[in-house]
């Protein structure tokens, strides 16, 4: 199963969704105001540990700089937040 890595690949992942091709995605929410760096890391590793195509971690609270800083250091591709 493909990862997503950019954001046409993400765009093709939900394309093939659409069209009924299988692939895995992993989703955390967290509605709490004490999210972490680690929870992003925890996504990750469950990301690869299930060999899903795409991760998505959604929050209420905005994104702490060391939250923003990890993607790019282990190579994760992130999409800015909306």
């Amino acid at each position: 199963m493909p990862q997503a890595s950019s954001p046409t690949q993400i765009l093709d992942v939900f394309s093939a969704l659409l069209y009924n091709e299988q692939y895995q995605a992993v989703i955390s929410v967290k509605g709490g105001k004490n999210i972490s760096v680690e929870m992003v890391r925890s996504l990750g590793d469950v990301v690869n540990e299930q060999k899903a195509a795409i991760g998505v971690f959604i929050s209420l609270e905005a994104q702490t700089k060391p939250m923003v800083d990890w993607p790019a250091k282990s190579g994760v591709k992130q999409e800015e937040s909306l």
